[in-house]
């Protein structure tokens, strides 16, 4: 088992290529306020008024239109 990349004390929220509302992200970062974004989340976040603070490499990557 690899060693973790990241640890953290309270709940991480993850958002995804999925569909999102701004209530449902409000809602579950009361709970996570950790917002780490992976696939498509890093483009959806800022629509909602959130930057993520951590993302996956390919979330930058599509962010910065690079594709596999």
């Amino acid at each position: 088992m690899r060693a973790p990349v990241r640890t953290f004390s309270g709940g991480v929220m993850l958002i995804g290529g999925g569909a999102v509302i701004a209530e449902d992200m409000a809602l579950a970062r009361s709970y996570a306020p950790v917002l780490v974004a992976a696939d498509g989340g890093p483009d959806a976040a800022p629509s909602l008024g959130a930057m993520p603070s951590h993302t996956t490499k390919r979330g930058l990557e599509r962010r910065n239109g690079v594709t596999a």
